[in-house]
């Protein structure tokens, strides 16, 4: 009976706390549920991933919390200390239960994906990069822990102090972690490491620790040099989810970066990075003339030809052998997404530095004279259609014949 009794005791105080979770969940009382975790740790992982997952609830309902951190009605701001009540008081103490970390990061996810100052908070405050980085070891083969770790941060990143942090953090281990989630082709993880990347460029801090973390991902053979390495496993992400937009756009970002290093920009590679490199700028025109057609988002299309255009900046050799494949892909963008600024001034950008008049060359670059009413972008049209014309006599006449309209712009 005794026993009976107990029972009955536990599954009402069960009840009474899922009664009271929901309640402040439906009543947007965020800061109630965090108290109930730091006063509660070791709740069942049942009652704690329930907790967890009606913080985002509890978010959306507490008008402005999100807009107006700073706002003067105090229930609107979270509490302080959550960013070590969600890692430490919880993630810590249910190190072991792979559905308390999802749940935890997610919810930690849904407070500075939306809002600046608390991603803030995470970073600087408490240990929260150190939770995150050990969970993602830890559960390094979980792909939507991976997923939501990384989104993690990517939300971190977009902030240049916070991304450098994220740099040094655990002793750079972070970017391991980032650098893991590829395996799962996160496109977070893409959004990231493109950021930390960039950070890292505008910094005086040497990029070739990130870049040969990104490298060492699906290297196993050893040797190769770094910069070939990292290129060939982000082409290689984005090869394997063409239907993925967030994918394409952040991978083409980040190769962007990528091919951003002065190493590219001059005949210095060594001879086996001139191979792999320029095996890779086939392989990526090939992907591009595939998965791009005008029913593409204009930001796949833009995100394309920002790549394209770094690639063009290349030295000529290695370039040589891809003029008519690459004037392609560009022509086929420029004419896909006719009323883009970035793709025309990006477009103009390739047809300048890689120098091979098409049938549609004339065309593009009337449709970009024609539908811009900006003057910078008419102006670099013309420069492009100026540069072409250097190329010889025939050239110019070709360039000329293949579209009438071409001449009245010029001349208008």
């Amino acid at each position: 009976l005794r026993e009976k009794m107990e029972k009955e005791t536990l599954k009402r105080s069960y009840s009474m706390e899922v009664d009271f979770i929901e309640k402040c969940a439906d009543q947007g009382k965020c800061n109630k549920i965090l108290q109930y975790l730091h006063d509660n740790p070791r709740s069942s992982p049942a009652l704690v991933t329930l907790a967890l997952e009606n913080i985002g609830n509890s978010l959306s309902l507490a008008h402005g919390i999100f807009e107006s951190p700073n706002s003067s009605r105090e229930d609107q701001k979270l509490n302080d200390n959550w960013g070590n009540i969600l890692t430490i008081a919880v993630m810590t103490n249910h190190a072991a239960d792979s559905t308390v970390q999802l749940a935890a990061l997610r919810a930690i996810w849904s407070i500075v994906a939306l809002n600046s100052q608390y991603a803030a908070e995470f970073a600087f405050r408490g240990n929260g990069l150190v939770v995150l980085d050990t969970t993602m070891k830890r559960y390094r083969h979980e792909k939507q822990i991976q997923e939501y770790g990384a989104g993690i941060a990517s939300c971190l990143s977009s902030d240049k102090n916070q991304a450098m942090l994220l740099l040094c953090s655990c002793n750079g281990t972070m970017v391991e972690r980032l650098v893991d989630a590829l395996y799962f082709n996160s496109c977070s993880a893409l959004k990231a490491l493109f950021r930390l990347l960039v950070a890292s460029q505008q910094s005086e801090m040497s990029p070739d620790n990130l870049i040969g973390a990104i490298g060492n991902c699906t290297n196993q053979r050893g040797g190769g040099d770094i910069l070939s390495n990292a290129t060939d496993t982000i082409f290689g992400v984005i090869y394997d989810c063409p239907k993925h937009t967030g994918v394409q756009i952040w991978g083409c970002r980040l190769l962007s970066a990528l091919f951003s290093d002065e190493r590219l920009l001059t005949s210095s590679v060594t001879e086996s990075q001139h191979n792999s490199i320029s095996a890779l700028i086939s392989n990526v025109l090939d992907h591009l003339e595939v998965i791009l057609s005008s029913e593409n988002p204009r930001a796949v299309h833009e995100s394309a030809i920002c790549l394209l255009s770094r690639i063009s900046d290349c030295s000529d050799d290695l370039l040589a052998g891809k003029e008519e494949a690459f004037s392609r892909v560009v022509d086929g963008i420029i004419l896909a997404q006719p009323k883009s600024r970035t793709v025309a001034i990006h477009g103009c950008h390739c047809i300048s530095n890689v120098l091979h008049i098409r049938e549609n060359t004339s065309t593009v670059l009337s449709s970009i004279m024609a539908d811009f009413e900006d003057e910078e972008v008419a102006n670099i049209a013309m420069n492009s259609v100026a540069t072409l014309t250097k190329m010889g006599f025939q050239h110019t006449l070709t360039l000329l014949q293949s579209n009438d309209t071409l001449i009245s712009l010029i001349v208008g």
